[in-house]
């Protein structure tokens, strides 16, 4: 999972980036689509859709990822995002943000210990680089 995307994902994640647009933003160029474009779709796609911690942004950010690459072909692009969903699902027990992380976010407590401890800054980057790893690795050219 060291490819160049996976670093890019990585670094725009440590930088300013929220985890959907970490997974989207290194796919512009492949998408045609201007960088700061996809900065703005991903924007409300973090901590599961405005801190709701519902659709991991991850995984919401490789569903955009996939949507654009396969919007001319609705059934493969289902089993595509199907495909991705239960590959996180086995790998890490779920799609939801709040069963990841293991804490609500918008508790102010909860949500300082989370920051300051490894939840945050390690399972949210393994999520992100598991989920542009994958679409490294299965989509279709």
């Amino acid at each position: 999972m060291d490819s160049q995307k996976v670093k890019e994902a990585l670094a725009r994640f440590r930088g300013t980036c929220n985890c959907c647009q970490a997974v989207v933003t290194p796919w512009a160029g492949e998408l045609g689509e201007e960088e700061k474009n996809l900065f703005s779709l991903g924007a409300g796609f973090g901590g599961g859709m405005g801190r709701l911690q519902e659709a991991c942004g991850a995984f919401t950010g490789g569903v955009m990822v996939l949507g654009a690459f396969y919007a001319e072909k609705k059934d493969f692009c289902y089993e595509q995002i199907r495909s991705l969903g239960e590959a996180v699902i086995r790998e890490f027990g779920s799609l939801r943000c709040r069963d990841l992380l293991g804490v609500d976010l918008n508790d102010p407590i909860s949500c300082a210990e989370t920051l300051e401890k490894r939840d945050y800054k390690e399972i949210c980057p393994k999520v992100i680089a598991f989920v542009t790893a994958y679409i490294e690795e299965n989509r279709e050219q």
